[in-house]
């Protein structure tokens, strides 16, 4: 079984969206997580 830290990433990693994404992919994004945030990345803050 996970533990919380291992959890907790995966839930964030969740709600990422690229920097291309259009408003219906964000709305989207948001209904299937549950979130009410997204986080745009470009692919050099996705490295982090």
């Amino acid at each position: 079984m996970p533990n919380s830290k291992e959890l907790s990433t995966e839930f964030w990693e969740q709600a990422l969206l690229p920097i291309n994404a259009t408003l219906k992919q964000t709305i989207s994004k948001l209904y299937e997580t549950a979130f009410q945030i997204v986080i745009v990345v470009t692919p050099t803050t996705a490295t982090y």
